[in-house]
C-alpha cells in the first residue's frame, strides 16, 4: 500500500503515520520528494487493515 502525504507535510505527521504502520505490524519506507512525501507499507495486508 502506499499513502501520499499532503504536500508540505511536517515531520510530526509522517511520524505519527510511520507509528501507526509500524503498529499494525508492517514495515514503513519513506521516500521524500520535490513535493510530496510518499510511505510504503511493506508486508501482507490480507485481514489487517
Amino acid at each position: 500500500m502506499i499513502i501520499t502525504m499532503k504536500q508540505g507535510a511536517k515531520p510530526k505527521d509522517i511520524a505519527i503515520v510511520t507509528e501507526k504502520i509500524k503498529g499494525l505490524g508492517y514495515k514503513p519506507h519513506i521516500s521524500k520528494g520535490k513535493d510530496v512525501t510518499i510511505i510504503g507499507m511493506i508486508g501482507r495486508l490480507r485481514g489487517k487493515i
